[in-house]
């Protein structure tokens, strides 16, 4: 998949779920810390925006692994896994968390949701991380 004639789709796409995804577990810790309803419920947008946005990234990415396989071939398929896991923990986060808002009319407190959004970040960030460096060959 390729977007404006040769250029590659999924590191363009990629960028959107990783920002929604960041910014919506950054703003379930401000909602955990301060109570704010309205910035929760503003926060599992994100983060549910974040996950959809995740399943074309996934796509592409999957359509453009064959022409990149060669290039470093266990940090691909460690980001390639990777890849493939994160929509997966997105969504069933997301949707547990509506699960349990709609048959109790209440998620209980924030903070354990937050926590595991925030853990979910640092994956999807290192699942990036291997992707740069299948890449680009960053030594960090």
């Amino acid at each position: 998949m390729t977007l404006l004639g040769n250029q590659p789709l999924h590191p363009f796409l990629v960028h959107f779920p990783i920002a929604a995804w960041t910014l919506g577990a950054a703003a379930l810790c401000l909602a955990a810390i301060s109570g704010k309803k309205f910035l929760a419920q503003h926060a599992w947008l994100l983060l549910a925006t974040g996950a959809a946005l995740s399943i074309p990234a996934v796509l592409a990415g999957q359509a453009e692994y064959p022409k990149m396989a060669e290039l470093r071939p266990a940090q691909l398929e460690l980001h390639r896994s990777f890849g493939n896991a994160a929509p997966w923990l997105m969504g069933v986060l997301v949707l547990l968390r509506g699960h349990y808002y709609l048959r109790k009319k209440s998620a209980g407190p924030e903070w354990p949701w937050a926590l595991a959004a925030l853990g979910v970040c640092v994956f999807i960030l290192y699942t990036a991380h291997l992707g740069g460096l299948s890449v680009y060959g960053l030594i960090l």
